[in-house]
């Protein structure tokens, strides 16, 4: 499928496990993809982060569905004396688990680690996505025939407002507190 005319240039933005999943299926379609992650490893919001001011788990976390409902079902690297049902990943199993789907699925050639979107723009019958390269410092810019956002649901926390709030006398959590 390397010559069709059906081949695109896809940008897909996070590498969690929506990212990774939607760029196997890319690559498996025969499409050249780019997968571009705002930190230095995958697993998205699974991956535990020390400093309270990032988005992530807890030190503590494991997964509250077992890895039979967590994994996809076209890779099940689990011992078979642990049934899977019975199994919940700590994150960093949850991790490895995902590292192991990038390798079985050879995607480490399409992921671009360290890399914080800018930009995405309409350029013609094309999209223009710019990012900074973190580590480098060097702003980048590809156009490429489609973008899938695979950024998942808490890349930005969202703090609600509720009445009486400003009354409360007790202790108000956030990510900063339970680290």
């Amino acid at each position: 499928m390397a010559d069709s005319p059906t081949r695109k240039m896809v940008a897909v933005v996070g590498a969690g496990p929506s990212g990774l999943c939607t760029a196997k299926e890319l690559v498996q379609e025969g499409h050249e993809v780019i997968c571009l992650e705002h930190e230095l490893g995958i697993g998205g919001i699974f991956r535990f982060d020390p400093d309270p001011a990032r988005i992530g788990v807890w030190r503590s976390c494991r997964l509250t569905s077992s890895a039979l409902v967590t994994s996809f079902s076209d890779h099940h690297p689990w011992d078979e004396a642990d049934p899977p049902q019975h199994r919940h990943w700590g994150h960093s199993e949850y991790i490895a688990y995902l590292e192991s789907y990038v390798i079985a699925n050879d995607l480490a050639g399409s992921l671009r680690l360290g890399c914080e979107v800018t930009a995405i723009e309409p350029s013609e019958n094309r999209w223009r996505i710019s990012w900074l390269d973190i580590g480098r410092g060097v702003p980048e810019t590809l156009e490429v025939d489609a973008i899938a956002v695979c950024t998942g649901l808490h890349r930005q926390p969202y703090i609600p407002s509720l009445p009486g709030l400003e009354d409360f006398r007790g202790k108000i959590l956030d990510r900063k507190s339970v680290v």
